[in-house]
């Protein structure tokens, strides 16, 4: 039983660091030697990259005759794809605190002077939110699909996807750089302590 948890673990935190935003990268090497599980989370991060920068080139949803893992493999390469281009506004609203990372590992708008002043920069906090919650959710559905295969099953069941929505949001907040807000409670937001780098 012990082992099987191990393993089930290791595969969970591999597939939710291929999901996870470059921050959470980081974060996971920065602290010191980083140990053989953050070494293999490394290791699938860069992989899904990898299938990343091969899919480039393919436009369409799904791979014709695919089926249903496949599918969804597609729809996250194409998550993943988002969240890259949206990565350094998403990282530039963070930090100017007009957007704030949530209890339930999405992204939420955060009262900021700047967005109030500005309906262009208010347009685009709104793109960016509706944009990375869609990916980190399609992208958190596959990992759990993905862990449900390992265990010889079809479908995940209700434990593993909000096990890969807790490891997401843990990821997400060992990411998370000084002074990027965080919900720690419903409907209290802080600044992350700390420096990770």
């Amino acid at each position: 039983m012990k082992s099987t948890d191990m393993t089930r673990r290791l595969w969970l935190g591999a597939l939710i660091l291929s999901v996870a935003p470059s921050a959470c990268i980081q974060a996971a090497v920065s602290a010191g030697q980083p140990t053989a599980l953050e070494r293999q989370l490394l290791g699938a991060y860069e992989e899904l990259d990898e299938d990343l920068v091969h899919a480039s080139s393919v436009r369409e949803r799904g791979l014709p005759g695919a089926g249903p893992l496949e599918a969804l493999k597609q729809e996250a390469l194409q998550a993943r794809a988002v969240q890259r281009f949206n990565e350094g506004d998403l990282l530039e609203l963070k930090t100017a605190g007009c957007v704030a990372e949530t209890l339930a590992a999405e992204v939420a708008a955060h009262p900021c002077p700047g967005v109030e002043r500005d309906p262009a920069m208010a347009r685009r906090r709104a793109r960016v939110i509706e944009e990375e919650n869609r990916a980190r959710a399609t992208l958190m559905r596959w990992a759990a699909h993905e862990v449900a295969r390992k265990e010889g099953r079809a479908v995940p069941t209700a434990r593993e996807l909000a096990e890969v929505r807790g490891a997401y949001r843990r990821l997400v907040e060992e990411a998370a750089q000084p002074g990027q807000l965080m919900e720690v409670s419903p409907g209290r937001f802080a600044p992350a302590p700390g420096s990770n780098g």
